[in-house]
């Protein structure tokens, strides 16, 4: 298995064996702040606009930057598709795979993190937690529920999240 670890305008790849070997490493256009991956795709965002696309087994020749004009604040990977939270209030689905949008919707706020179950996309703003689903290249909003407590992260400010059993 692997991790990611970022460092500035670098994404390292490391194994995760007992000596935790560099195994790629790939330069961004600016700070990596967020990794998100599946089997076959990863993306990484910042502080550059769009994502730098690439598959997690093969980084190096793989590598790609999918322009935007908005930065990446958060990102979830479902196989060959990218949930990216944008720093303009949306959230765009993509084709990793063609690097084609699929659909954008407005948010009430910036997501500070995502987490899937069951199909279902949840994503944490600073005041409430959010669903959606995608069929069909479209996002569909199920619902919305705000959150009672104010608390982020002390070191980063935001919130993190995560589902399942």
């Amino acid at each position: 298995g692997y991790y990611f670890q970022t460092l500035d305008d670098t994404v390292k790849i490391v194994g995760t064996g007992r000596l935790g070997v560099l195994a790629a490493q790939l330069s961004a256009p600016g700070s990596v702040l967020n990794v998100a991956l599946s089997q076959e795709f990863a993306v990484a965002g910042g502080t550059f606009p769009g994502a730098l696309v690439f598959d997690p087994r093969r980084p190096e020749t793989t590598g790609r930057l999918l322009e935007g004009k908005a930065f990446v604040t958060a990102a979830w990977v479902e196989a060959s598709q990218g949930w990216l939270a944008l720093s303009n209030g949306e959230l765009q689905l993509v084709d990793l795979a063609t690097g084609a949008e699929l659909d954008r919707v407005p948010l009430p706020g910036t997501i500070h993190d995502f987490a899937a179950e069951g199909g279902v996309i949840v994503a944490v703003t600073a005041h409430e937690l959010l669903t959606f689903r995608q069929e069909a290249g479209r996002i569909l909003p199920l619902g919305r529920v705000p959150l009672a407590l104010d608390v982020a992260n002390r070191i980063t400010g935001r919130r993190r999240l995560a589902v399942g059993d």
